[in-house]
């Protein structure tokens, strides 16, 4: 498999911090790992340097609770990646919606075939017709015909 640096970070990253307990120690080339911050601290510098990753900014959510957080590389030349960097998501953001909306959907809040104009509003699609037909399916699944980019 050939392995973006983006996507190399995020699996690593995937890979430790979804534990289900965050007391729960960690596995590590063999190696129990009692604390997150030391395995991330070794690990993710030498993930972004293997991959030629510039930084990664790192969450840990358990039961919902933002419950550790750890910033790695530049954001700049010369420039630490803090809390405050904005970092570039690419893809990623698609996961997470869709993680979000499935959760919704299994806790009956949405249907994921009921339109979402009745949950969204959207100032450049909601005089179009169509966009009152757009369902949570539609767009998990890439057919709801949307340009990527506003200026397409």
């Amino acid at each position: 498999m050939n392995l973006t640096p983006s996507s190399a970070c995020v699996i690593f990253l995937l890979l430790t911090g979804c534990q289900s307990d965050p007391e729960t120690p960690l596995i590590s080339s063999g190696k129990i790992e009692d604390d997150r911050g030391t395995l991330m601290a070794r690990e993710v510098p030498r993930l972004l340097s293997e991959y030629q990753a510039a930084g990664a900014g790192v969450g840990i959510i358990h039961d919902g609770v933002l419950v550790w957080t750890g910033c790695y590389g530049e954001q700049s030349a010369g420039v630490a990646a803090s809390a405050q960097t904005v970092f570039n998501t690419a893809s990623v953001a698609k996961t997470l919606t869709a993680e979000t909306l499935l959760a919704l959907a299994e806790k009956n809040l949405i249907a994921l075939d009921d339109p979402i104009h009745t949950h969204v509003d959207h100032p450049d699609l909601g005089s179009d017709p169509r966009f009152r037909q757009l369902t949570p399916r539609l767009l998990l699944s890439h057919r709801a015909g949307l340009l990527n980019w506003p200026d397409q």
